[in-house]
């Protein structure tokens, strides 16, 4: 009789250490992206600065074929233009890293706080079933005493 409350209490401890488990490798996870997300937008940080390399290029080329001195007004735009895209890029990849960041710590405080519920769900299940009654430990052999005596009787 006491062997079913005895396995519910293991299963319960397998239950517990699936969910942490499942928290922690949800919050390794979530690492990862979030690192991936920023190298996304480092790339693309990157290849918005280039286009605009690129674009300032073919401006000083169209001004030259016009045979007049390029526009400062036009080129500080293009600079701008382009600085802003690409912090933009920056900006969005650190936004969406920091969200996969948040929901990779709330999946391991879940999985944390879900296997504790779950242990502590089992032990009561066990203690109501008799595993842990009064006197007795769970294999049943040890016993805790009920009177130790007081310091001054030597402790009997």
């Amino acid at each position: 009789m006491a062997a079913l409350p005895l396995i519910s209490l293991a299963f319960s401890a397998l239950s517990t250490g699936a969910q942490i488990g499942g928290g922690i490798a949800a919050n390794r996870q979530s690492k990862e992206d979030a690192s991936t997300l920023r190298e996304i937008g480092r790339f693309e940080a990157g290849r918005a600065r280039r286009e605009g390399r690129r674009l300032s290029g073919r401006q000083r080329v169209a001004y030259a074929k016009a045979g007049v001195e390029p526009s400062l007004e036009v080129l500080a735009n293009t600079a701008f233009e382009t600085e802003l895209n690409a912090q933009w890029a920056l900006f969005a990849s650190d936004r969406r890293a920091d969200v996969i960041r948040r929901q990779g710590k709330a999946a391991l405080i879940s999985g944390l706080f879900g296997g504790a519920t779950t242990i502590l769900g089992g032990a009561t299940e066990a203690h109501q079933a008799g595993l842990f009654a009064s006197g007795s430990s769970p294999s049943g052999s040890a016993r805790v005493p009920t009177d130790m005596g007081t310091p001054s009787s030597g402790w009997t």
